[in-house]
């Protein structure tokens, strides 16, 4: 799944038909290469753990949006110890360590 746009808590950032990413609300916007790598950062992230949905209540809302026309809701449903993120579509919980959380979400 090749994602084209990414709409976080805080930031959107949209990849236009010519490959390059736009920030629609960033003040400065990262370089292109900062967003492609971003953008794999999510393509290839790998959980500690997958389990099914435990029904805990969304922190915050993340869309990831797909070269496919497709758009991946995902729930934050903690942040800290750990990352813990809700696919909508799968039904299940993604546990990530706290050093991806913070690339993923691009918190410092």
């Amino acid at each position: 799944e090749s994602p084209t746009g990414f709409d976080l808590p805080d930031q959107q950032f949209t990849r236009n038909i010519n490959g390059t990413w736009v920030s629609a609300t960033s003040q400065t916007q990262p370089s292109q290469d900062q967003l492609n790598s971003y953008a794999e950062e999510w393509r290839l992230a790998s959980a500690l753990i997958t389990q099914p949905n435990s029904q805990s209540k969304p922190l915050e809302s993340i869309a990831i949006h797909l070269a496919t026309g497709k758009t991946i809701a995902i729930k934050i449903l903690m942040r800290q110890p750990e990352l813990v993120l809700l696919r909508t579509d799968e039904n299940l919980q993604y546990h990530f360590p706290p050093d991806l959380a913070q690339r993923l979400l691009l918190t410092h």
